[in-house]
């Protein structure tokens, strides 16, 4: 059998290859597998120069082809599901990381911003020397405004000492002593002003030194007012000739702040403040 016809043939080869086997058996052992030829399962080639390496060319590989169409398109149609479940799942974590960012700011801003008036609430009507006539001077029928005095310096408006060792000293003309809560549900701001004058006495507005406290305050679900007046008996004050009856003050705020998407989170914070130097 020729070299040619292991290559075309190989099911003759390796019945060819089992005879040779049987009729070597008796050859010594070194030489056994003396006439197996390793290019029965290569092309036929002619022999190299002395020196030079063989190189063999399974015919394997000569008969290897690339993918079909079907294949590709499989292929792409999985690689694009898993895209897509991967994209939409780095979405939702980024979505939601937002939404949590948004809702920590709404809650910090309502926090911060109450435990802010509550302080200074907590000081209105302090009148050591009982002839101040401090206490709370004007609240409006919306509860959008709040004016009330205090007794605690004896430095005038504009000195530069900013009353850093307060002393009373009997009036609520000094510096920091008028104190007003005005908030504008347009600009959806709630600012402190002091040193208002009697020419926005009685309206939702004031006309004396303001800076905003809070930013993006919306109205309070279900139309709670922001602050919300109470007397001994708990009965709600909203005319402002009763406000000498005030003993409580509820203060309610909601925090509104954007979470992506024309999305907006929003927190609501309350706060029952009882005015602890009134009606003593």
């Amino acid at each position: 059998m020729k070299s040619d016809d292991f290559v075309n043939r190989p099911i003759s080869a390796l019945r060819f290859i089992s005879l040779s086997l049987r009729r070597t058996a008796s050859t010594p052992r070194a030489t056994r597998f003396a006439r197996l030829d390793l290019d029965l399962f290569t092309k036929p080639s002619k022999r190299p120069p002395y020196g030079e390496f063989i190189t063999f060319k399974p015919l394997f590989f000569q008969r290897c082809q690339g993918f079909t169409l079907i294949e590709l398109l499989v292929a792409l149609g999985l690689a694009m599901t898993v895209l897509g479940i991967m994209a939409a799942f780095l979405v939702n974590t980024s979505r939601s990381s937002t939404a949590q960012t948004a809702a920590a700011s709404a809650q910090q801003s309502a926090r911060a911003g109450i435990e802010y008036i509550v302080y200074e609430l907590r000081m209105a009507g302090l009148d050591p020397l009982k002839t101040a006539g401090a206490g709370i001077e004007e609240i409006s029928a919306t509860g959008n405004k709040l004016r009330f005095s205090l007794d605690r310096c004896n430095l005038p408006i504009g000195d530069p000492d900013s009353c850093t060792t307060p002393v009373p000293d009997g009036d609520v003309d000094d510096m920091s002593e008028r104190v007003t809560y005005v908030y504008d549900p347009a600009s959806q701001v709630l600012r402190r002003c002091l040193y208002e004058t009697a020419a926005t006495f009685g309206t939702d507005n004031s006309d004396g030194t303001c800076q905003p406290v809070l930013e993006k305050v919306v109205r309070n679900p279900g139309g709670i007012a922001l602050f919300t007046f109470l007397d001994n008996a708990d009965t709600a004050i909203t005319a402002d000739s009763d406000r000498g009856l005030i003993r409580t003050v509820i203060l309610t705020l909601t925090i509104e702040e954007p979470a992506g998407q024309m999305k907006k989170m929003t927190r609501t914070y309350s706060s029952r403040v009882r005015l602890r130097n009134i009606g003593l």
